[in-house]
């Protein structure tokens, strides 16, 4: 508490400073505005946009990596093999059909595919992504496969 003592006129001392109840009254009004100003601002919304935008940005990036491999038509044999009923999985497992991971189940013929923790992100053809960047006559676009920034079977 802060006091100012002053002499008054009669000779006695007068106190200016803020008694309790009024300290109390500030904080609760403070922490009125600060509560609506996060309902205003809403940092998880926030949050997910950024998420979002790099999700964008990393897809508009491999799109571009697999441009390049295209037009070169250096696809490997790899890719060109498999069949179209495959979906690569971005999420690390240990199985190579992700049974680890409890993912939904897909129509019959199509099939997941899984790489380990260790692969998930390598841009030699052993990531999620089985496509080799590093056989482009360039040096390769990606320095790692982009993933989810959340990356879990529930998001």
């Amino acid at each position: 508490m802060i006091k100012i003592n002053h002499v008054n006129i009669k000779g006695g001392l007068r106190n200016y400073g803020f008694t309790l109840l009024e300290l109390l009254i500030v904080i609760g009004i403070l922490a009125i505005l600060g509560t609506a100003i996060v309902i205003v601002l809403r940092p998880t919304e926030f949050n997910r946009q950024s998420r979002d935008s790099i999700r964008t940005q990393d897809l508009t990036a491999l799109r571009g990596a697999l441009d390049l491999i295209e037009f070169e038509g250096k696809l490997l044999k790899k890719v060109v093999s498999d069949p179209d009923t495959i979906v690569y999985v971005s999420i690390p497992d240990t199985d190579s059909s992700c049974l680890n991971i409890g993912l939904p189940p897909l129509p019959s013929g199509w099939q997941y595919r899984c790489v380990t923790e260790a692969n998930l992100r390598k841009v030699d053809g052993n990531g999620w992504v089985p496509v080799d960047f590093t056989k482009l006559s360039t040096r390769s676009p990606l320095t790692k496969l982009p993933v989810d920034p959340v990356n879990t079977n529930s998001s």
